[in-house]
C-alpha cells in the first residue's frame, strides 16, 4: 500500500479533487483515465498495478518513468502528438484489460460528443423558433389566454346581436 494514499481523503487531496469525486468513482466503478494518470504520475505508480492490481506497484527501475504532462501547449499539433503518443503506449502495452478499458472510455467520449452536438443543434433550433415566434407575435399581437378568448368572442357576438336589434327597431 502507498502510505500517502491510505484513505479516500488523502487520495483526493493528492491529486486535487474533492472526496465526493472519489465516492462517485467508486460507486460507479468508473475512474476517469485522467485521475488514474495523475495518481500514477504523482506517486510513481505502475499503470498496470493501478488499473488491474497486478504486477509491481511501482514502476521498475530502469523502465521509462511517467513524467508530468505539460499543462500548456504552444500548438494544437503538440497537444495531438502527446495524445497520440499516449494512445500508442496504451495499444502497444498488449494488456487486453487496459486496451478494453480504454476502448470503453473512448465509446463514452464518443457518446458524450454526439450528445453535445445534439444539444447544440437543439439549442440552435429552439433559438430559431423563439425568434420566429417573437416576429409572429409582433405582427399579430400576443396570444390571448384561453378564458380570455372565449370572453372576447362572446362580447363580439353580443355586440353584433345588439347592433342587429337596434336596426330591427
Amino acid at each position: 500500500m502507498v502510505p500517502e494514499l491510505n484513505n479516500q481523503s488523502n487520495i483526493a487531496k493528492s491529486i486535487g479533487i474533492k472526496d465526493q469525486a472519489i465516492t462517485n468513482y467508486k460507486s460507479k466503478n468508473k475512474w476517469p483515465i485522467e485521475t488514474i494518470y495523475k495518481l500514477a504520475v504523482k506517486h510513481h505508480l505502475s499503470l498496470d498495478w493501478l488499473l488491474t492490481g497486478e504486477g509491481p506497484m511501482r514502476r521498475e527501475e530502469g523502465a521509462q518513468r511517467i513524467t508530468e504532462a505539460p499543462l500548456a501547449y504552444t500548438t494544437t499539433n503538440e497537444k495531438h502528438a502527446e495524445i497520440f503518443a499516449l494512445v500508442r503506449e496504451i495499444l502497444e502495452s498488449g494488456d487486453d484489460l487496459i486496451i478494453r478499458s480504454f476502448h470503453e472510455r473512448l465509446k463514452d467520449y464518443r457518446i458524450a460528443l454526439r450528445r453535445n452536438d445534439e444539444t447544440r443543434s437543439l439549442k440552435q433550433q429552439l433559438g430559431s423558433l423563439e425568434r420566429k415566434f417573437k416576429a409572429l407575435e409582433q405582427r399579430i399581437g400576443p396570444p390571448m389566454e384561453a378564458g380570455a378568448s372565449a370572453d372576447a368572442e362572446a362580447e363580439a357576438v353580443g355586440a353584433a346581436d345588439a347592433g342587429s336589434e337596434k336596426k330591427a327597431i
